[in-house]
C-alpha cells in the first residue's frame, strides 16, 4: 500500500501521516525515513520537533537525506516506511547534489517504487507549496515544478491520496 499525504506548512500532515503509519503497521516494524538535511538552526529545530512528535511511538529512524536505495536492503516485506518528506529529498538532491530536475525525478521515482516493492506499506509526506501566489526566481520555480511532477507521478502509484487541510484529511483517492 502506498499512501501520499500532501499538505501545507503547519497543516498537521506529519501527525496524520504518523497515525496512518502506525495504523497500517499493526505490530510490525515502523521505519521513519528522515530526509531533512541538518544545515542550520532552523533545521535543527524542525528535526527536534519531529523527533519529539514520534517519541514513544515505536519508530526506528533512518537518515536518508540523499536517497533511499542504500537503506532498502534492511527493509522487510512487513515493514511500514514513513518517508518524511518528499520535498526535502527533492531539494537535497537538486541543490546539495546538483542533480538536474530530470535526474532527481528519475531517482526519486525509481527509489520510491523499489521501497514500495520491498515493504509492506509506504507513507509519503509531501508539501503543498503551489498555491501561495508568490512569483519566485527561475531556480525556485523549476524546483516547485519538479515537486509538482513528482506529486503527479506518485498520485498514479498511490493507493491513497490525502490532503491535510487544517488537520482535516480530505481524500482524493482511497483504497
Amino acid at each position: 500500500m502506498i499512501v501520499l499525504v500532501i499538505g501545507g506548512s503547519g497543516s498537521g500532515k506529519s501527525e496524520w501521516a504518523e497515525k496512518r503509519t502506525i495504523e497500517l503497521s499493526g505490530n510490525d516494524r515502523k521505519l521513519y525515513f528522515a530526509t531533512m538535511q541538518n544545515d542550520g538552526e532552523e533545521a535543527v529545530s524542525r528535526i527536534a520537533r519531529h523527533r519529539e512528535m514520534r517519541k514513544d511511538k515505536g519508530f526506528q529512524t533512518v537518515e536518508v537525506p540523499f536517497g533511499l536505495k542504500a537503506q532498502l536492503k534492511s527493509v522487510g516485506d512487513s515493514d511500514t516506511i514513513l518517508l518524511e518528506d518528499l520535498s526535502n529529498l527533492a531539494a537535497n538532491l537538486r541543490f546539495w547534489k546538483n542533480m538536474t530536475e530530470e535526474e532527481v525525478n528519475r531517482k526519486i521515482t525509481e527509489e520510491i517504487s523499489a521501497a514500495a516493492k520491498c515493504s509492506g506499506n509506504l507513507v509519503i509526506v509531501s508539501n503543498d507549496i503551489f498555491r501561495d501566489g508568490t512569483e519566485y526566481d527561475a531556480e525556485t520555480a523549476r524546483y516547485i515544478s519538479l515537486l509538482g511532477r513528482l506529486n503527479i507521478e506518485l498520485v498514479g502509484l498511490a493507493n491513497e491520496v490525502v490532503e491535510i487541510v487544517a488537520g482535516i484529511p480530505v481524500f482524493y483517492k482511497k483504497s
